[in-house]
């Protein structure tokens, strides 16, 4: 899945100051409320340029209402906004802030407790894991000492921050304690709920998760909240996904799709999310729409991580469907892609840099020597960072170099196996035309009209097969069978029924449909003809079996001739072995899977006189 419990925890990050806890300075308290109420639609929207714009624009009102709790809840909202925005320079520029705020002193009770359950989720954003352990312990002992309604809230952030430190003993214990008491503030129980699931999801729990995905639905303060209701149904997906529920994992995610579209939220994770189920149900025509559908709301956005994920993805599925033009065209692509990401996100720090020095400058807070400096620290991570691109951009386009000589060395070797294989065919088919028309030869000589006319047409029509089969790599088994019954006809007129054969194939076998290289099996019978049943007293007898095996086709050939032990027969047949042997060696290498080639002389078992040829090929269609 592209998106696990993020919009959950984005409402549990971005939290804000609850105006009901504070119990002094009601002025100040209906100003924190507001300013709250105001941010959290912004976050909703996802609109943090707009966010951004309002904080700056109240900033003087609240340095001219100098009061340190209205002052620390503007902190911790401009915080969050950089800390969703990726700016994680100015993120700690503001987290500094806050902090000094917070350890002033004037800052007590339920104040002070709010501030440790938001600081502590930004620690957790900045990677500082101890540091959030600390505040989010602080942070339940003072809920505790207050006998607050935010308890259940700080045991779920003590549970997260546990599963951050894979401790799930103490994430489980928290969490049970966070939904016993639930009740107590009933806005926490849809992130308790998604926070219990994503713990049963870490230990494959996976009917756990989904039981409290439907807890966190029954939820009656989420009538309102229909993106969190999809944010439900989105992971209810996931879910039923990692149990190979396909079909409900699809039933889900296209209902979080349509609360979406209601909503008129363009999203581009839940189009990832359904892709990625489509792909599940070897769908791959509708999960390529879809993944088309997020690029596009992608470049729109101009969210370039996610274009080359797309495209990425698609490779990943060109290839398992062995269509690998296209899987090279779309990882080429994500390279592309990779390249505008860079560029993006260096003319995104760039801005990050301007801002936070303009903020810096207009606070007064850094003097200028301390800018200056700053300014020479970033220019010198920023030349670290495009001299890293530039190498990086070096390593791919050599990778990709590499890639392309080695497809191009694949194609010429193709190509020299195909003429290989072609030159091979060219060697078999005189070696059977001159045995031929020897016996025409003798027949015109003997003035036996009728029988050579007869040859003659019977052979003619061989013939044409024959070469209209040497041009194709494969034939219909249909018609090769259809030759090689041809030739065994012809063979036994000419040796006046001095031997008998027999052709068994398949009942399962679509001979239409199944391909095979051309007069494969047809020098093999013309050596148990020529070579097994010369100088044999007895009738021969030529069974050719031809029936599907595992993933193969196998093709037996058995007669009851003098068998390979003599050196006369030995050497007649060894010229045909090898040439069939090296065509099955192409041929494996042409189509990546192995040919096998078994040639047995039935005195060595016991099993009488003649020899057994097995060849067993790759079941083409």
């Amino acid at each position: 899945m592209i998106r696990v419990f993020a919009l959950c925890l984005l409402f549990v990050s971005c939290k804000q100051p609850k105006s009901g806890l504070l119990q002094n300075g009601g002025r100040a308290d209906s100003i924190v409320n507001q300013i709250g109420n105001r941010v959290n639609k912004y976050l909703i929207m996802e609109n943090m340029d707009s966010l951004g714009y309002f904080l700056d624009s109240i900033k003087p009102t609240i340095q001219n209402y100098n009061d340190e709790r209205v002052t620390l809840s503007w902190i911790l909202q401009k915080a969050q906004q950089v800390k969703i925005q990726g700016k994680n320079d100015s993120l700690r520029y503001y987290m500094k802030l806050a902090s000094n705020v917070a350890n002033s002193g004037k800052i007590k009770g339920t104040h002070l407790l709010n501030f440790y359950s938001i600081y502590g989720n930004l620690l957790i954003g900045q990677n500082l894991r101890d540091s959030a352990l600390s505040i989010g312990i602080t942070a339940y002992h003072l809920s505790i000492k207050l006998d607050s309604f935010r308890y259940a809230e700080t045991c779920q952030d003590l549970a997260q921050m546990y599963a951050n430190l894979d401790d799930l003993p103490n994430c489980r214990k928290y969490l049970f304690e966070a939904w016993k008491n639930r009740a107590k503030d009933p806005d926490q129980i849809p992130f308790i709920a998604g926070t219990m699931a994503a713990y049963y999801d870490a230990t494959e729990q996976v009917d756990s998760a989904l039981y409290f995905l439907k807890e966190f639905d029954k939820d009656t303060a989420l009538i309102n909240r229909s993106e969190l209701h999809a944010w439900g149904y989105e992971n209810a997906a996931y879910f039923f996904t990692k149990k190979g529920d396909f079909g409900k994992a699809l039933e889900n995610v296209l209902k979080a799709k349509t609360i979406y579209d209601q909503s008129q939220n363009k999203d581009i994770s839940i189009l990832f999310s359904i892709a990625e189920v489509y792909g599940s149900l070897h769908q791959y025509d509708s999960s390529l729409a879809y993944l088309d559908s997020a690029r596009l709301l992608a470049l729109k956005k101009q969210i370039y991580p996610l274009v080359k994920e797309s495209w990425k993805e698609k490779g990943k599925q060109y290839f398992i469907r062995n269509l690998f033009r296209q899987a090279y065209t779309a990882l080429d692509s994500a390279y592309a892609s990779y390249e505008i990401e860079m560029d993006s996100s260096l003319r995104k720090h760039g801005r990050e840099l301007e801002t936070q020095y303009s903020v810096r400058e207009k606070d007064k807070e850094i003097k200028s020597l301390a800018v200056t400096n700053a300014a020479s620290l970033k220019i010198r991570r920023q030349q670290k960072i495009i001299i890293l691109s530039l190498i990086i951009s070096a390593i791919l386009a050599s990778f990709i170099g590499i890639l392309l000589w080695k497809r191009s060395q694949i194609q010429t070797k193709v190509r020299e196996a195909d003429l290989r294989q072609q030159l091979l065919r060219a060697q078999m088919e005189p070696h059977f035309l001159f045995n031929m028309l020897s016996v025409l030869q003798a027949l015109i000589r003997s003035n036996d009209t009728e029988k050579s006319v007869l040859l003659l047409n019977k052979f003619s029509r061989l013939l044409r097969s024959i070469l209209e089969n040497a041009r194709k790599k494969f034939v219909p088994l249909s018609e090769e069978i259809s030759v090689l019954e041809s030739y065994l006809t012809l063979q036994t007129m000419l040796l006046e029924n001095k031997f008998e054969y027999i052709i068994e194939v398949d009942g399962a076998l679509q001979q239409d449909a199944v391909l095979v290289p051309p007069m494969l099996l047809q020098p093999f019978a013309e050596n148990a003809i020529q070579h097994g049943f010369q100088g044999i007293q007895y009738k021969g007898v030529l069974v050719i079996q031809i029936k599907r095996g595992f993933g193969s086709l196998i093709c037996i050939i058995d007669d009851n001739g003098r068998g390979i032990h003599q050196p006369s027969v030995k050497d007649g047949r060894a010229h045909a072995s090898d040439i069939t042997r090296e065509r099955l060696l192409i041929l494996s290498k042409q189509i990546r899977s192995r040919a096998k080639l078994r040639i047995i002389d039935k005195i060595t078992l016991n099993e009488g006189q003649g020899v057994r040829v097995e060849i067993e090929i790759p079941f083409v269609k």
